[in-house]
């Protein structure tokens, strides 16, 4: 499945919405999009979803390093 397929089976079964003055988001990746060394439930659905809505996104993070 294609990340635009993805999108628009998000964007069909979807009841999100964006505030009217979106202008991007800055996503941070340590909880939010990774919880530890896996992906966080959803996370391709949200991005598939700004993707869809040309919504720009930034992934950061404040993590220089991280002891396992």
């Amino acid at each position: 499945m294609t990340t635009v397929s993805v999108a628009r089976n998000v964007l069909q079964d979807s009841d999100m919405a964006l505030p009217a003055q979106t202008h991007g988001f800055l996503i941070d990746l340590d909880g939010t999009v990774l919880d530890g060394p896996d992906l966080v439930s959803g996370v391709p659905e949200a991005l598939a979803f700004l993707a869809a809505r040309s919504v720009p996104y930034r992934l950061v993070t404040n993590t220089t390093s991280k002891c396992e």
